[in-house]
């Protein structure tokens, strides 16, 4: 039987370390996956001139989900 110094929380040390481990890939995916969707979306819709939304100075609201 394991010592309760040997567990954190509910689990013994060892798994504990192997699901920090899986904790930390998986934020690692996800952080990738979103750069991934960034490059993407810059590819279908670039990154405008200075001006932004308006850059011919018109009222006229152009977003990105529009364009899309």
């Amino acid at each position: 039987m394991t010592d309760v110094a040997d567990r954190i929380g509910n689990v013994t040390r060892q798994r504990y370390e192997q699901l920090v481990g899986q904790a930390k890939e998986l934020i690692a995916q996800v952080a990738r996956a979103q750069f991934s969707l960034g490059d993407m979306a810059l590819e279908i819709e670039p990154m405008r001139s200075v001006g932004g939304s308006m850059p011919n100075g018109t009222d006229d609201l152009f977003t990105v989900t529009e364009s899309l």
